[in-house]
């Protein structure tokens, strides 16, 4: 399933639409580019996405934390949760490599190809502790 139901989109642009950071278009931020945010002492990027598309689909979720994606009670969320928040995003063995990905294939619902970029890792890894710090285990 590639997108949500109607309420759970209700429920998350309500979420959207009461956000500081919701724009009078309806995108996160700034449109298309987002910006830098300091929420709870951390710097976060809004993404820029129209909120009524973004809202719609089951792997995405908030890069502020307020909801997350749908896919992720697909996969077991606790261990999930106790992994990502184990990871050193700096520093990842081939094996906790491995597990990341399979992670990200069962949350997109797609295949995704192992990346040793750096970058891409470090990103995925903090996208993931965002996502996974309200689950409740």
């Amino acid at each position: 399933m590639w997108f949500v139901n109607s309420k759970l989109k209700l429920e998350r642009l309500e979420i959207c639409k009461g956000c500081e950071h919701y724009s009078s278009v309806g995108t996160c931020g700034r449109p298309i580019i987002g910006n830098e945010v300091e929420v709870n002492g951390e710097v976060l990027h809004t993404c820029g996405c129209v909120m009524t598309a973004k809202a719609s689909l089951a792997a995405e979720h908030c890069p502020l934390g307020k909801w997350s994606s749908e896919r992720l009670p697909k996969v077991d969320g606790c261990a999930l949760k106790e992994f990502i928040l184990s990871l050193d995003e700096y520093h990842v063995s081939n094996e906790q490599l491995q597990k990341l990905f399979a992670y990200k294939s069962k949350i997109s619902g797609r295949h995704e190809q192992v990346s040793t970029c750096s970058d891409c890792v470090k990103d995925l890894i903090q996208n993931l502790k965002k996502q996974v710090r309200n689950l409740e285990c």
